[in-house]
Parts: C-alpha cells; structure tokens; sequence
C-alpha cells in the first residue's frame, strides 16, 4: 500500500510521527519487536557469538528511527560541539574505538 499510494499516505503518515515525537509516545503496537538469529557462515550454532541478531520492527517505528539518526547525525552533531570522547555519530569512530581508548586511558593491559 506505502509503495503505490506513498504521495496519498505521505502527508498523514507524517502527522502521526510528528505527534508521536510531541507527545513522547511510542504506540504499543510499534513496540513489538522480534529478534531473528541468522548463523554466520561456516561457524557451528554452538555458541551465540556464531549468530547475527536481526531485529524485524514494524514499519512506523522503523521510520521512526531512521528520521530521528538523521536529524542527530546532519542537525543536532553539527550544531553542538562535540566532546572529544563523543563516538556515536562520528566517522572513524566505532564501540571498537571507544573501548580501545577508554583502556588505553585506564593503562590496562
């Protein structure tokens, strides 16, 4: 339906994002989430770090999210200085990055 009647729905489905953000509230319906594990190839299913989680969430919060990393990453990331031990939403910048320092600081080896 999205996909032929996107110029239709695009004005509405809008307006609901806009009022969910507003008023702070995620519907319950858009929570439910269900976690697919799919085994990375060639490794045996006998551990979990064998198996990539894939999150399947509804369309609405899917959209959501992706409008909302938007505006942190192109508006709020460039409008604030950044701390330099910020690591989200940096190019270069990884989990990896983040403990490797956080242990280089700490001298732990």
């Amino acid at each position: 339906m999205l996909q032929q009647g996107f110029e239709q729905l695009a004005g509405d489905l809008f307006l609901v994002l806009r009022v969910s953000m507003a008023l702070g509230y995620i519907p319950i319906s858009w929570r439910h989430i269900r976690v697919v594990f799919i085994p990375k190839p060639g490794k045996k299913l006998s551990q979990a770090k064998y198996l990539s989680p894939i999150s399947l969430m509804s369309f609405m919060l899917k959209t959501l999210e992706k409008i909302l990393a938007g505006h942190i990453k192109d508006v709020a990331m460039v409008e604030i200085s950044r701390h330099q031990n910020q690591f989200a939403y940096r190019a270069g910048m990884s989990t990896e990055t983040a403990l490797f320092s956080l242990f280089t600081d700490w001298n732990i080896s």
